[in-house]
């Protein structure tokens, strides 16, 4: 059976869920339009079903805190603050699902976490096309901000982003409006440190809780600049520092805080070669 398409405008306020079709949110947004496998494929419906007429083309981009490796790579079990944007209009919607695979019960693409900004976690349902969680924004967003959210990367396997990006113009209703599709593909990084223990990110932390400092200790492969950042709950930088070359094997670095952090849980980065590891931390 042909499956219908119920619009509403970004700008619409009533709760709508029609069952077998998809779950429209308060502020219209929708989930199971990306085209993703668990949607139905390419072809099966998109924004462009209701919003057309604009002719400028939206320009999708998903970023990652911290930064994606080369090669569109991620730290398995790493935690990441995604965010996505789309230019090209005033403002946008967008909807967004991750999956660990290109089948159509493909459901492990990471975790998602709280939403940050401008956008909410729809896990999907016997209501909507999608049975995978769902990012969709909650209001239209002006083309200068992006939505963001927390991920936490999968132990393995290629995570496959699909997205559905609607630039908008405004008005309240859905003409004058272009949808792009968006799909990017990451893969797990073959890290160019070495474990040190069996933790996933290959670094040790102490001490853990902190208060002030963090000595850091990793084995390296080959020799190289070493950079550390620290990340908040957030994805803001709070500190950070670089260190000259440092010798294949065991590196042992301190990171002293410049000024004092608030307690609460916070994330290392720790960059080598091109690649990077990720562990968690508490602040006490």
């Amino acid at each position: 059976m042909k499956r219908k398409h119920f619009c509403l405008p970004l700008s619409g306020i009533m709760m709508m869920v029609i069952t077998g079709f998809a779950v429209v949110s308060s502020d219209g947004s929708k989930i199971g339009y990306t085209d993703s496998p668990p949607d139905g494929g390419p072809g099966s419906g998109d924004c462009s079903s209701c919003h057309g007429g604009g002719t400028a083309t939206p320009v999708p981009k998903l970023t990652a805190n911290p930064s994606f490796g080369t090669g569109n790579t991620y730290v398995p079990g790493a935690t990441y603050t995604l965010s996505f944007q789309v230019t090209g209009y005033p403002y946008f919607g967008f909807d967004l699902e991750m999956i660990n695979s290109t089948t159509s019960s493909a459901g492990d693409g990471g975790v998602f976490g709280s939403a940050i900004s401008h956008c909410q976690i729809t896990p999907g349902n016997s209501t909507s096309y999608s049975t995978v969680t769902n990012v969709t924004h909650t209001a239209k967003i002006p083309s200068s901000s992006q939505a963001s959210w927390k991920w936490t990367a999968p132990d393995s396997g290629t995570v496959y982003v699909w997205a559905a990006a609607n630039g908008v113009n405004g008005d309240g209703g859905d003409r004058g409006d272009k949808y792009a599709p968006y799909t990017v593909q990451l893969y797990p990084s073959t890290t160019s440190i070495q474990l040190v223990s069996t933790n996933k990110s290959g670094i040790r932390l102490f001490p853990n809780p902190a208060t002030d400092h963090l000595n850091v200790r990793c084995d390296l492969i080959k020799a190289g600049e070493v950079g550390l950042e620290i990340h908040d709950v957030f994805g803001k930088l709070v500190a950070s520092q670089e260190f000259p070359i440092q010798n294949a094997g065991p590196c042992s670095l301190n990171l002293v805080f410049p000024s004092p952090l608030a307690k609460g849980l916070y994330s290392l980065s720790l960059r080598a070669d091109g690649t990077q590891s990720v562990k968690n931390f508490i602040v006490k």
